[in-house]
C-alpha cells in the first residue's frame, strides 16, 4: 500500500529589521529661519527575508531639525515603520553677504562746485539666505566725491566691509545759453553802412543756474553785408560759443540818372541774334549824390526787335533812371558752303546705285550760324556705275555753288562660297563612293548677291576610300573659291569602334543584333546592304550629337574664333531639353547709322578717327523636333569667359598702320581693348578678346586718315572744299574719308532693324553669318 509522512511550518509577517541613511541630504548647512530640505537623502529598509529597499521620501518622518536658534551638528531622526537612524545638520546665523546698487541717484552729472546729491539712491544687501534687503542711509556711507574735479567719478558705497561703486561726471561750468534783452537802436541800413550795436543787452544763462548781463566789449558780431541791398539780413550776437541772432534791413541805393560813356561793341546785328550789350559803360548818379560807373550788367534793355530790319533805338534802364542808344538789324544771309563729309560709301560695283549715305554739306550765315544741309539725289551728278573705273568724279550742287568727290567703280566678283547644308551622308565604308545627297552651297558677290551653287562630283576634291580615314575633308572647289565639310571612312575595325561609342545610344536588343551582324561580317559585296544598315543608323547617332566646329565665315566680316574651349564658355541650356535636336550658334553683326558713329567719333574726338563700327552679337537658333525654329540673342550673362574675336582689315585701309579695337558701352563710354595684328594667307586681322557684345569698331590716329598718296594740309584744322567761285589758284586737297566697309559690303542700306529671312541674307541691318557652331545633342536611345 502508499506510505504517508507529515510535518509542520511557521509563516510569519514580513517585516523591516532595520533601515540606514544611504547618504545624506544635499543641504546640511541652514541659515536660522529656514525650514528642513530632504532632498537628496535616500534611505534603504532591510526587511525579515533578507530583502533591501530604497524608502521613498514622502514614507520617511524626520524629527529633532529645530532652526530658531544657531546649533552644530544638530541631530535628525528619521523613521520608518518603527525604524530609525540620524544625520546631522548645522544651523548658522544669518548674515550679510554682498551689497549692490540698485539705482543710482536721479542726478549723475553736476556742474564743479555742485554738491552731490543722494536722491533716487538705493542700495541693496544680500544675505546669506539668499534673501535681499534696501540698506537704510544709516546703514552705509558714500566716498569718493570732489565737487571741484571735472571729469568722470567712482563713488564707493560701503557696508560693513562689503563696497560697491557707481559713477557721476563732474563738468565745467559754463554759459548755456544768451538770451537778447533789448535789440539795438538801429535795425535800418543804407547798403554801405556799416553796423552800430548801441543800445544792444545780451545776458549769459550758465548751466548751473546763474545769469549775468554780457558787457558790450565782450559781444561778438557776424551776419551784416551791406554790400547789397537786403531784407531781414540775420545778424548773430557771439559769446563763449553760445548765439543768438537778431534781423535788420539794408535798404538799396537808388540810380536817378544815367548818361553813356562807352557803347556796347556790337551796334550792328543780323535779324534774329539776341541783343548783346557787352562792352556798354554807363555813368549812374546815386540818391546819395556819389556817381559809379556800371557795366550792361545791372542795365534793363527795352525795345529790341530781333526779327525787324532797320535802326532801332533802344531804351536803357536802373531802377527809375534811363537813357537810349540806337542799334541797326540787318537781313540774314549765307556767306559760304563747303562740304565737310563724304558719303559712307565711295566703292561700288558696277551696276549699284549711288547711295549718299552720310553725306554732309554745311552753309554758314553772316551771323555765323552753321547749318547742315540736306542733300538729295536732285544736287548729284557725274555718277555712272555701268563700267568700272577709279576715282570717278560726282558733283554737287547747291546754292549756285559746286562741290566734288570721287568713287571707284569696281568688276562684281564672287567673294566667298558657303555650305549650308551638309551632305545626307558624313559616314562611309571602305570602298563606297562619295554621295552629295543634300548638300547645299551658295555663293556670295562683291554686291552681297547671293546664288545657290549646284554641287557637281567635279567639283569635289579629298575623298579617297581606299581606306579608313576620320575627318577626312572633302573641298568644293568654284572659281577660285572653296569650301570644306568632313567625313568619317570606316572598315570593320572602325565599325567596331563605333559600336562601342555607341553602347549608351543603343537598345541592349539593337546592340546584340549589330555586333552579331559585325561578327559575322566580311568585306565582301553581299554585305553592302548590312554595312548600309549598319552605317545608316551610326550616321542618325553621329548626327544627333555632333558638334561642327568649322562652319565658315567671310574672310571679310568680324569672326568667331571656334573650338570646343569656345563652346564650354558658352551657357547654352536648351541642349538639354528632349524636343531639341538641333542648334546654331552665329555671331551676327549690324551695321551702325551715320548718326551713331558721329557720336562716337564726337566722344573720341579729334585726335583719333573711327574708320568702321560694328554692333556684334551672338545669335542662336534652335531646331526641335517638330520642326519649328526660333531664333534669340545670347545674352551677354551666358558667356561664362572672354572669347577671341577677329576683324579683317579692310583693303581699303591697308596703307593705315596703329590700328586699334575700341569698345563702346550702352552708355557711351568708349575703351580701347588690348588689339593684337596678325597677318594670315595674306590678310591682316585685328585679334582681340572680349565676353561682352556691343559696339565695337576700329580707330587710327587723326594723322592716319590722310591717304599716303595725298598732300597733307598745313595745318590740322578742316580745309573746306573749294568751290568754283573761290578764287584760289593753289587747290587744296579735300581728305576723303575711309570707307565704312570693303566693297563686297557695301550696298543701298534700308532703314535699320529690319531682319533677313536667311543667316546669309544679307537684307535689313546687314546681318552677316561670321562664324558658327552648329549642335546636334544625343538625347534618345535607337531601338
Amino acid at each position: 500500500g502508499e506510505l504517508e509522512d507529515s510535518f509542520t511550518v511557521t509563516v510569519v509577517k514580513k517585516v523591516v529589521d532595520s533601515i540606514k541613511i544611504m547618504s545624506g541630504p544635499a543641504i546640511t548647512k541652514y541659515v536660522v529661519g529656514q525650514t528642513l530640505v530632504k532632498d537628496g537623502l535616500s534611505v534603504q529598509a532591510t526587511y525579515n527575508d533578507g530583502e533591501v529597499q530604497t524608502i521613498d521620501l514622502k514614507d520617511l518622518e524626520l524629527t529633532g531639525f529645530n532652526s530658531e536658534a544657531v546649533a552644530e551638528n544638530q541631530e535628525i531622526t528619521v523613521t520608518y515603520e518603527g525604524k530609525t537612524d540620524t544625520f546631522t545638520v548645522n544651523i548658522i546665523p544669518k548674515a550679510l553677504t554682498e551689497i549692490k546698487v540698485q539705482s543710482r541717484p536721479s542726478d549723475t552729472e553736476y556742474v564743479e562746485g555742485q554738491e552731490l546729491n543722494e536722491e533716487g539712491l538705493t542700495v541693496v544687501g544680500i544675505y546669506n539666505d539668499d534673501s535681499e534687503r534696501i540698506l537704510e542711509k544709516s546703514e552705509y556711507t558714500l566716498d569718493g566725491y570732489n565737487k571741484n574735479t571735472i571729469g568722470e567719478q567712482t563713488i564707493t558705497v560701503k557696508s560693513l566691509e562689503f563696497t560697491t561703486t557707481f559713477t557721476v561726471t563732474v563738468i565745467k561750468k559754463a554759459v548755456a545759453e544768451i538770451i537778447i534783452e533789448k535789440l539795438p537802436a538801429k535795425l535800418s541800413y543804407i547798403v554801405g553802412q556799416v553796423l552800430e550795436s548801441e543800445g544792444i543787452e545780451v545776458k549769459a544763462h550758465y548751466n548751473d543756474g546763474e545769469e549775468k548781463l554780457i558787457p558790450q566789449a565782450d559781444l561778438a558780431f557776424s551776419g551784416f553785408d551791406s554790400v547789397a541791398p537786403a531784407s531781414k539780413q540775420l545778424i548773430t550776437v557771439s559769446y563763449e560759443g553760445k548765439t543768438k541772432s537778431f534781423e535788420i534791413d539794408i535798404i538799396p541805393r537808388r540810380i536817378i540818372a544815367l548818361e553813356v560813356k562807352t557803347e556796347p561793341e556790337m551796334m550792328i546785328y543780323v535779324e534774329g541774334q539776341k541783343l548783346n550789350l557787352l562792352g556798354l559803360t554807363l555813368e549812374a548818379t546815386y540818391n546819395d549824390g556819389k556817381k559809379e560807373t556800371v557795366n550792361h550788367t545791372k542795365i534793363i534793355s527795352e525795345g529790341y526787335d530781333a526779327s525787324k530790319v532797320g535802326e532801332q533805338k533802344i531804351n536803357l534802364k536802373a531802377d527809375e533812371a534811363f537813357v537810349e542808344i540806337t542799334v541797326t538789324v540787318i537781313p540774314k544771309v549765307v556767306e559760304s558752303i563747303r562740304l565737310i563729309s563724304l558719303p559712307t560709301k565711295t566703292i561700288y560695283v558696277v551696276g549699284q546705285k549711288l547711295d549718299i549715305t552720310g553725306i554732309s554739306v554745311e552753309e554758314t550765315y553772316n551771323d555765323g550760324e552753321k547749318k547742315l544741309v540736306k542733300i538729295t539725289m536732285d544736287h548729284i551728278s557725274g555718277f555712272d556705275s555701268s563700267k568700272a573705273v577709279e576715282d570717278k568724279v560726282i558733283t554737287i550742287t547747291y546754292m549756285e555753288k559746286a562741290m566734288t568727290f570721287t568713287v571707284d567703280i569696281i568688276e562684281k566678283v564672287l567673294t566667298s562660297l558657303i555650305i549650308t547644308k551638309e551632305p545626307s551622308r558624313v559616314l562611309f565604308y571602305v570602298g563606297e563612293t562619295l554621295d552629295l545627297t543634300g548638300i547645299e552651297a551658295m555663293l556670295l558677290y562683291n554686291d552681297l548677291e547671293e546664288k545657290t551653287l549646284d554641287v557637281l562630283a567635279s567639283m569635289i576634291s579629298g575623298f579617297d576610300s581606299s581606306k579608313a580615314a576620320q575627318k577626312q575633308v572633302i573641298t568644293i572647289t568654284y572659281e577660285g573659291k572653296t569650301a570644306s565639310f568632313t567625313v568619317d571612312v570606316l572598315d570593320k575595325k572602325g565599325l567596331e569602334e563605333q559600336m562601342e561609342d555607341l553602347a549608351g545610344s543603343l537598345s541592349s536588343e539593337k546592340a546584340n543584333e549589330l555586333k552579331n551582324l559585325i561578327d559575322a561580317m566580311e568585306d565582301t559585296p553581299e554585305n553592302k546592304k548590312i554595312i548600309e544598315e549598319f552605317t545608316s543608323i551610326l550616321q542618325e547617332v553621329r548626327k544627333i550629337e555632333k558638334v561642327d566646329l568649322t562652319a565658315p565665315a567671310p574672310e571679310d566680316k568680324p569672326q568667331l574664333t571656334l573650338s570646343e574651349e569656345t563652346l564650354k564658355k558658352l551657357n547654352l541650356p536648351e541642349v538639354l531639353e528632349d524636343d531639341v535636336v538641333a542648334m546654331t550658334v552665329n555671331l551676327q553683326t549690324k551695321q551702325i547709322p551715320e548718326n551713331i558713329i558721329k557720336d562716337v567719333q564726337d566722344k573720341l574726338g579729334k585726335k583719333e578717327n573711327v574708320l568702321l563700327l560694328y554692333d556684334m552679337s551672338l545669335v542662336k537658333t534652335v531646331e526641335n523636333e517638330d520642326g519649328s525654329i526660333s531664333e534669340s540673342i545670347i545674352e551677354n550673362k551666358d558667356i561664362r569667359g572672354k572669347l577671341t574675336l577677329r576683324v579683317p582689315v579692310p583693303e581699303t585701309m591697308k596703307n593705315k598702320k596703329n590700328l586699334e579695337i575700341i569698345y563702346v558701352s550702352e552708355t557711351g563710354k568708349i575703351e580701347k581693348l588690348k588689339t593684337e595684328e596678325r597677318t594670315e594667307d595674306g590678310i591682316r586681322y585685328l585679334y582681340f578678346e572680349t565676353s561682352h557684345f556691343s559696339l565695337y569698331g576700329i580707330i587710327a590716329a587723326a594723322e592716319e586718315i590722310i591717304d599716303e598718296n595725298e598732300e597733307k594740309p598745313d595745318t590740322e584744322t578742316e580745309q573746306p572744299v573749294e568751290t568754283p567761285e573761290e578764287e584760289n589758284t593753289d587747290k587744296e586737297t579735300t581728305e576723303k574719308p575711309e570707307e565704312d566697309k570693303e566693297p563686297e559690303t557695301e550696298t543701298d542700306l534700308p532703314k535699320t532693324g529690319e531682319t533677313g529671312t536667311s543667316t546669309f541674307l544679307f537684307a535689313g541691318i546687314l546681318m552677316m553669318a561670321a562664324g558658327a557652331f552648329f549642335l546636334k545633342k544625343k538625347n534618345r536611345r535607337i531601338s
